[in-house]
């Protein structure tokens, strides 16, 4: 599984939804232990699921999009299952990950910039961005996604990261969150729930989507 702007496929991502999951599933429940399941137990399966997301979430993914625009500061990110066409985001409240911080006590460590560049969503970052990092000190946010790879992602701080790597500083200060802690700061249940379940996909088939 990687995180990706656009799709291999070249579609284009509706910004209206934030996941398509259908040939992720019928993929994970034809690759289970259980073989003895046919075609039509597959679909059964596939319909319960459509059926759980629409009575849960879809009546609230355009208001869970209109509440971001006039929220606090929040990092987004569109993640490719690498079956079919298949995406869904995750979306982390950059003031819910600082309380997340404070309310565990979690301490900033001293990393090394260049290791990290690799973790930087190169396709956000702009002059205007890059000129404000100067000013700003605090450490960066770094997520543990252990069904990623690479497994981390910078969910606050990519312009802080990128301005202090092309000044020529070989260090700086971030936070590493785990994922039971990272996941308190997603906007919504909906993310939670998108998180945990392509955590149990990676998780049954034994390997990195």
């Amino acid at each position: 599984m990687r995180y990706v702007e656009r799709l291999r496929s070249n579609d284009k991502v509706d910004k209206s939804y934030i996941y398509r999951l259908d040939d992720t599933i019928e993929f994970a429940v034809n690759s289970s232990h259980d073989y003895s399941l046919n075609n039509e137990k597959v679909k059964e399966i596939i319909e319960q699921y459509k059926k759980m997301f629409s009575e849960k979430y879809e009546a609230k993914i355009h208001k869970i999009r209109h509440d971001l625009r006039k929220n606090d500061e929040y990092y987004e990110k569109l993640f490719e299952t690498g079956i079919g066409n298949d995406y869904y985001h995750l979306v982390w409240s950059v003031k819910m990950l600082n309380a997340v911080i404070e309310k565990e006590k979690i301490k900033p460590v001293k990393l090394e910039t260049a290791p990290l560049i690799p973790f930087v969503n190169q396709s956000g970052i702009t002059k205007d961005g890059l000129h404000r990092a100067k000013d700003r000190s605090s450490p960066i946010i770094i997520a543990e996604i252990p069904f990623l790879n690479p497994q981390y992602l910078i969910v606050d701080g990519n312009h802080r990261l990128v301005y202090k790597s092309t000044s020529g500083e070989r260090y700086i200060e971030g936070y590493l969150l785990k994922p039971e802690q990272h996941k308190k700061a997603m906007v919504n249940e909906l993310f939670r729930y998108l998180f945990d379940f392509n955590a149990k996909i990676g998780s049954l088939l034994h390997r990195t989507l």
